[in-house]
């Protein structure tokens, strides 16, 4: 099967060959390579030149064990931007960190999956606090502290997370954690929020306390069933058919007049 490049490039069998074995070793000597394909090595050389000149080789990297220069850590952070608009400036942004290897487009729930690599828990502080909320976060959450009390309840982790609760407000957070040993080193994880959230939801209502509640996935099922007031985030459809009639909102503008109304009917529903 041959694929065309371009009006001079193509690409056949023994090209394959040729950067499957470049692919997996590219100091192979290319006496090696033409013995593997059955070429002679001038004839290798002449595709190898050929394979770079129409850039299927763009270059030659070494591949560093990560662990051998410290990098003990590699994390697959998910990304929700709330608006298009802001995509590019922020992926410019990450990739001007060293930490951040990879940045992919995924489908689904969130906008971005970021490849990371890190010496340690500190360093994969220091790149959640390089992430900042997108534009209107920190006003939406104020005016919902302003209405009651904010909890945020994530199925993210806590170090993940803390720090960009620190820059909307400080608010309470619920989250996962991760346990490191003695030295720093990570050793494994606590789920403290998995199937949790209904609990956490039935204690604030135990106490008292009318509780609204904003969800995306299906990871909020629980939560929202079980709170006075679920509006809907940007859902998924399996969501949507949860709650055929609950509020939905496409921003945060939105989702804040759907808490309002909701308070003002409350406060009316009291006398208030």
């Amino acid at each position: 099967m041959i694929t065309k490049l371009n009006i001079s490039q193509i690409i056949d069998d023994r090209d394959r060959k040729i950067l499957t074995l470049v692919q997996r070793d590219a100091k192979l000597p290319q006496a090696e390579i033409a013995r593997r394909v059955g070429l002679s090595a001038a004839a290798v050389n002449e595709r190898l030149r050929k394979l770079e000149n129409a850039g299927v080789i763009p270059r030659y990297v070494a591949v560093v064990d990560p662990r051998s220069v410290g990098m003990s850590i590699t994390a697959f952070v998910e990304v929700f931007i709330e608006h298009p608009r802001h995509e590019a400036v922020f992926i410019d942004h990450l990739l001007e960190l060293d930490e951040v290897l990879e940045v992919h487009h995924v489908t689904g729930e969130f906008s971005l999956l970021l490849k990371v690599r890190v010496r340690d828990m500190d360093g994969l502080q220091q790149v959640a606090h390089a992430v900042e909320p997108f534009l209107g976060a920190r006003e939406f959450l104020s005016r919902l502290r302003a209405m009651g009390q904010v909890v945020v309840i994530s199925d993210t982790f806590h170090e993940f997370s803390e720090p960009l609760l620190q820059k909307l407000g400080g608010h309470s957070l619920f989250a996962n954690h991760f346990e490191l040993d003695a030295d720093g080193a990570l050793k494994g994880f606590k789920l403290r929020i998995r199937g949790q959230k209904e609990r956490i939801v039935s204690g604030f209502k135990s106490a008292g306390f009318l509780v609204a509640a904003v969800g995306d996935s299906l990871n909020d099922l629980s939560l929202l069933k079980s709170c006075d007031y679920p509006v809907l985030f940007r859902p998924v459809d399996a969501l949507l058919r949860e709650f055929p009639g609950a509020p939905v909102a496409v921003n945060l503008d939105e989702a804040l007049a759907h808490l309002e109304a909701a308070a003002r009917r409350e406060s009316e529903k009291n006398g208030g």
